[in-house]
């Protein structure tokens, strides 16, 4: 049995190999350059602290390759240095010579990039005194708005997507977005707008034939409108707008007059009303209206339609010649159709106390024409302006002359008789 005080003297032994490395005469010295301690791995065994003694042909590694001294600021594990000489950048080295091996932290520091609103955010570990190149998307998709890059919070880094900069230390980057809204006119994407901007959209009239659509109002869904004159709206956009034109039908109406053929575009299920000009002058002639006749016939001058298709319709006049008639009883003005047939009378004797007129004849438009009848003129199918002149020739009333000779001779009989008679 050994005595009490060996087996105690072994104990303290075995416990002090266990908290550090065991010495020997060609050993190195492991030192750790970092804001704390920190483990070190040699030869398999952990131990603790930031100096420590290792024999020639050790194996020596780093166990914690970064150190925390905040949640925004690391040491970083970067090379073994022998002698104050760079030696390898592995986490771990071989002891092949005597000296001071030093393993070399350096300071991180964590760079937030996040954008305004909340889209996104990415972190950086970057080493002090080094450079962050970082470049922001110029357009990012969030729900049904397109987030367009418009700068950073701060305006130390200017207005470019693209930043570069020398970390000293933690930092939070901002890069402020502004959404871009769609809008769809008709279920078509025209574009993204941000909220507030004004859309000059317009909506031509759509002919089809012989009918129009044109646009009477718009519908618009998250944003606004104002009507701005000539088939233009301005639109506002203030969020996802949707715009939807409603249109009314017109149809074409062709009015045809005398003088001139007209077109009009009438809504649907409204009235047209037009007038037509009742007698048109002309020099030697005159038009007549006599009604409409096409899509709607009627006989009055006023045209009044309810229009639900297509219509046509045009103003019928007939053609009326004048007639200048002139006669011993005066001058008379007629009109006659065009085509038609002229009668005129005229008495055929004018009587007279010695000497009357007998109507021998018509002169029309310089023409002589016989009466048909007496004192009956016709002319037939007239197609141009007439004038026409009853023509008489004196004639002498011998009944009348004889009449009037007795009458004298009776007369101055008397007058002798008389004059006897007083003598």
């Amino acid at each position: 049995m050994r005595p009490a005080w060996l087996v105690a003297t072994l104990l303290l032994a075995c416990l002090a190999l266990a908290c550090s490395p065991p010495t020997y005469a060609e050993s190195a010295t492991v030192v750790v350059r970092a804001p704390r301690e920190v483990f070190l791995v040699v030869d398999g065994e952990r131990y603790y602290g930031q100096r420590v003694k290792v024999s020639l042909g050790s194996r020596v590694c780093v166990a914690d390759e970064y150190v925390y001294t905040s949640p925004s600021t690391r040491y970083a594990f970067s090379l073994w240095l022998l002698n104050g000489r760079m030696y390898s950048s592995s986490a771990c080295v071989d002891v092949a010579e005597a000296g001071t091996y030093e393993a070399l932290y350096l300071p991180e520091h964590l760079v937030v990039v996040a954008s305004d609103p909340p889209l996104f955010a990415e972190t950086f570990w970057v080493r002090e005194g080094g450079t962050l190149n970082y470049t922001a998307p110029l357009e990012v998709r969030g729900g049904d708005a397109v987030y367009r890059f418009a700068r950073w919070d701060s305006p130390l880094l200017g207005v470019a997507n693209s930043v570069s900069f020398v970390v000293t230390g933690p930092a939070v980057l901002r890069a402020v977005y502004v959404p871009h809204y769609p809008l769809y006119v008709n279920g078509t994407l025209v574009g993204y707008f941000p909220s507030g901007y004004t859309y000059v959209l317009r909506v031509e009239p759509r002919v089809l034939g012989d009918a129009r659509l044109e646009v009477e109002r718009l519908t618009v869904l998250g944003g606004t409108s104002t009507y701005l004159g000539g088939w233009a709206y301005a639109v506002t956009v203030g969020g996802p707008t949707y715009v939807i034109p409603v249109y009314a039908r017109y149809y074409r109406v062709t009015v045809r007059t005398l003088n001139a053929t007209s077109e009009y575009w009438v809504r649907e299920g409204e009235q047209l009303r037009v007038t037509a000009q009742s007698t048109v002058e002309l020099v030697d002639a005159r038009f007549v209206f006599k009604g409409w006749r096409g899509d709607v016939v009627t006989h009055s001058p006023v045209l009044e339609v309810e229009v639900r298709d297509p219509t046509y319709v045009e103003a019928v006049y007939s053609r009326q010649f004048r007639v200048v008639v002139k006669s011993p009883t005066g001058e008379k003005t007629a009109y006659v159709n065009e085509g038609a047939d002229f009668y005129h009378y005229e008495p055929p004797e004018l009587p007279a106390v010695l000497v009357g007129r007998v109507l021998t004849g018509f002169l029309v438009n310089g023409e002589t024409y016989r009466p048909v009848a007496p004192g009956v003129l016709v002319v037939r199918g007239v197609s141009s302006p007439l004038t026409v002149v009853a023509v008489y020739e004196y004639r002498v009333s011998w009944v009348n002359v004889a009449v009037v000779a007795g009458f004298l001779v009776l007369a101055v009989a008397s007058y002798s008789l008389l004059t006897r008679k007083k003598g």
